[in-house]
């Protein structure tokens, strides 16, 4: 018999854990009519989703200044405001992001009532507040793999997320920070 070469291609698959900056603090757009920073950090956070999960990861969202009283059963709650879909993969992920972003659609999308260049933030000092306070930020670094990635995305209108980041870090957590441009500026820079 001839010999033959078998090639394999080694896929490698990891868990990545999307975090959405969804506060209404990040609702900024410089003109009326335009998508604000909440409806791009969404959009930008559903196609990295899509993505991810197409080319095989298990992949998670949770959403940070979510209203939990809003959610249905099929996704967890932190306290502050985060919700938590468990990392996953196939139609069954699927559909629990989807009914994430289904009942999230009244908040998400209200761009008709962005006024330019102006937020509604409203911050608070509290350790579980909804914009991420420190008890919550251990307890959503507590739960994710060891080692997954963090995407996060967000406008990056304040700091809130420099802490976030740091203790992924040291929590030996890569993390790569997405952020939609909501100045619509001229130009590179």
């Amino acid at each position: 018999g001839d010999l033959v070469t078998v090639e394999f291609d080694e896929r490698r698959t990891t868990t990545v854990m999307v975090c959405l900056d969804i506060r209404d603090g990040m609702r900024f757009s410089p003109h009326a009519g335009h998508p604000d920073g909440i409806e791009l950090t969404a959009y930008a956070g559903y196609a990295l989703f899509e993505e991810l999960i197409s080319a095989g990861h298990k992949v998670g969202i949770t959403g940070v200044g979510v209203n939990a009283r809003r959610l249905g059963s099929e996704i967890q709650r932190l306290k502050g405001g985060w919700a938590w879909v468990e990392p996953g993969t196939g139609s069954d992920t699927k559909a629990r992001i989807d009914k994430l972003y289904e009942t999230l659609e009244e908040h998400l999308f209200q761009s008709e009532t962005a006024i330019p260049g102006s937020t509604s933030a409203t911050t608070s000092t509290t350790p579980t507040a909804t914009d991420g306070g420190t008890r919550v930020m251990k307890r959503f670094i507590q739960r994710l793999s060891s080692g997954a990635p963090v995407v996060i995305v967000s406008t990056a209108m304040d700091d809130r997320f420099v802490e976030l980041t740091r203790q992924l870090r040291m929590a030996d957590h890569s993390v790569t920070f997405v952020s939609p441009d909501v100045t619509h500026r001229k130009g590179h820079g």
